[in-house]
């Protein structure tokens, strides 16, 4: 019995020298919570703010590109827009473009009607855009906007303010219905694949009725997009013409269609 005894003692000692020193009797290592740091330090916190930071800024020019390139396309998209609302609005009048402007007064007379005055029923716009300002004749690189208020403030544009009903960001060609002038037929004009009908302008009380080639008349253009400006032609595609190029053209560039 103390036989027994003894060897069931000396199977306890072994089991608990097993566990603590495992099968080669090496002690095994031993863990604790406190072998683990939690948080950071202050340096380490500011190094990766800094790491963060340069990331950023090497993304922030592609990250720009990005947008304008959108925008420039959201901006192509409109003009598009803007030539169907043109196309049916010729098929109610006899093949007639919109005049630039009719009824005219303004400054300060009021009553006023622009060509986008005209389209705006054919812009399939709804609620407070069908009433205010039409989100189609805004382009989303304008620094106005549909901002009418910062615009009519604008103390650089003179007698040039916006419509004092919306902003527009695009300007219909002038040699085509400008002032006085009867509006051309479409089918009238000479060479329509390459005469602009609209393009981009500034937003400004005279300049959103017209665009203009005349070296004079440079601020009227609204080269938003990275010195480019886009244009709808005649035929209805959508293309894009750099500010210094329509300028060296002077009032003869073939984009407006002065010989027509």
């Amino acid at each position: 019995m103390r036989e027994s005894m003894r060897e069931a003692e000396g199977g306890t000692r072994e089991a608990g020298r097993f566990l603590r020193f495992g099968r080669s009797g090496s002690a095994s290592p031993r863990f604790s919570l406190s072998a683990f740091r939690f948080g950071f330090t202050l340096i380490e916190l500011l190094v990766v703010i800094a790491i963060l930071a340069i990331l950023a800024a090497l993304l922030m020019p592609s990250l720009k590109r990005a947008r304008d390139s959108a925008n420039a396309m959201k901006c192509a998209n409109n003009l598009r827009q803007i030539f169907s609302a043109a196309a049916l609005y010729a098929n109610d009048y006899e093949d007639h473009l919109p005049p630039n402007t009719q009824n005219a007064t303004d400054p300060q007379g009021v009553p006023y009607d622009l060509w986008c005055d005209l389209l705006r029923p054919y812009l399939k716009e709804t609620g407070i855009n069908a009433i205010v300002f039409s989100s189609v004749l805004v382009c989303p690189s304008d620094r106005f906007g549909s901002n009418i208020a910062s615009a009519w403030n604008e103390p650089t544009l003179g007698m040039y303010k916006p419509s004092k009903t919306y902003g527009c960001s695009y300007g219909q060609n002038y040699y085509l219905s400008g002032v006085g002038a009867k509006p051309y037929r479409f089918a009238d004009i000479r060479n329509p694949a390459a005469v602009c009908l609209y393009c981009d302008n500034e937003t400004q009380w005279q300049v959103s009725a017209s665009i203009m080639s005349q070296s004079e008349r440079p601020t009227w253009l609204g080269a938003r997009h990275n010195g480019w400006i886009n244009m709808v032609y005649v035929d209805g595609h959508a293309g894009r013409m750099m500010l210094a190029e329509i300028l060296a053209a002077g009032d003869n560039g073939s984009a407006w269609g002065k010989s027509n």
